[in-house]
């Protein structure tokens, strides 16, 4: 048991050492051992998971190495793989693992490392989507992880993807930005919080976030606007229509209002017109009118007084006053009563 143990712990130092560069040392013959888990690297506490390791035909000893763990298989007759499982897994089965092989005398590398997680060792912390669970391709989208307890270790995993996302911030929240996102960033998203003292040992996982992205419609001004769509006309150019159209209708109805505002002034002026020349009209008939009225009253005045001195005398006063005032004077004036009738001598 105890040669068993040191043969463990000396290999383990040797797998180390070949990490370390050491490779060269080894025959080329030897091809590394693949080693891996199931059904997964992230292992809830208390559940069961296989470390897997294969080699090359001919190999007659496997063995799994951790710090602090050496696990040996040597099977009744070669095989290629071997399993190697661990029971509800707990807190010292985390760690960085690694296996090799013996064929005959000769011992091969070790694998590549293989880091075994155990989760759900402290609270699940909280996934949100900002600004949105829903974003448009080519948008902009930040997952934030959050936890209540210190933590300074976040990682991001996506079902389906092999690929760890991880985040360092020590305010207890790591924000993961996807940007330009497109239709593969799309599915469902879980993270954990960790600290740097244990890297192997991981809180819960925090509730699923599905994260859905859907298709962006072009803006305004774009290609696709530009080229159109079979609906109809492309909407820069409607709207560019739009606007003629509307600044077509003003200016008519400007011009509209222009003409009838002229035609109202050009009416007004052609009735002032009208009522100076019915004025005019006014002055010259019915006056001459009336002054021959006056005239024959006059005249007839005159045949009945001529044996009358006086008469006579009164008349050459009324004539004088009845004199009219040639057109270059002004209007005619025209009393209401004839003058010969009322007319009086004046001293």
């Amino acid at each position: 048991m105890m040669a068993s143990t040191l043969s463990a712990l000396l290999s383990l130092g040797l797998c180390l050492g070949l990490e370390m560069g050491d490779e060269a040392s080894l025959p080329d013959t030897f091809t590394r051992p693949s080693l891996w888990a199931e059904p997964g690297t992230l292992i809830p506490v208390g559940t069961n998971v296989t470390l897997w390791c294969r080699g090359p035909a001919g190999a007659t000893r496997y063995c799994v190495l951790r710090v602090g763990l050496s696990e040996c298989r040597s099977p009744s007759r070669p095989q290629t793989e071997v399993q190697f499982p661990i029971l509800s897994a707990a807190n010292e089965d985390a760690g960085q693992y690694c296996c090799l092989y013996w064929t005959r005398s000769l011992r091969s590398q070790c694998s590549h490392p293989l880091e075994l997680v155990v989760t759900g060792i402290y609270e699940k912390p909280t996934l949100l989507a900002l600004p949105s669970h829903s974003v448009g391709t080519g948008k902009d989208v930040i997952l934030q992880c959050k936890v209540e307890s210190r933590s300074d270790r976040f990682a991001l995993y996506k079902e389906g993807d092999a690929h760890t996302y991880t985040g360092y911030e020590w305010r207890s929240r790591a924000n993961f930005p996807i940007p330009a996102v497109t239709r593969a960033h799309g599915g469902t998203y879980r993270c954990y919080s960790f600290s740097s003292d244990s890297p192997y040992h991981w809180s819960a996982p925090s509730d699923p976030l599905k994260l859905i992205v859907t298709e962006t419609s072009p803006r305004p001004g774009t290609q696709d606007d530009l080229l159109g769509a079979s609906s109809g006309l492309p909407r820069l150019w409607q709207g560019i229509l739009t606007g003629v159209s509307l600044l077509s209708t003003l200016l008519f109805l400007f011009f509209v209002l222009l003409c009838h505002h002229q035609h109202l002034a050009r009416l007004k002026t052609e009735g002032r017109a009208s009522e100076g020349k019915e004025t005019l009209r006014s002055y010259s008939p019915a006056g001459a009118l009336q002054e021959e009225t006056l005239y024959t009253a006059v005249k007839s005045s005159r045949q009945s007084r001529e044996e009358d001195p006086a008469a006579q005398d009164l008349q050459e006063v009324t004539y004088t006053q009845l004199r009219h005032p040639s057109p270059s004077e002004g209007p005619a004036w025209a009393p209401s009563h004839p003058l010969c009738t009322t007319g009086h001598p004046v001293s």
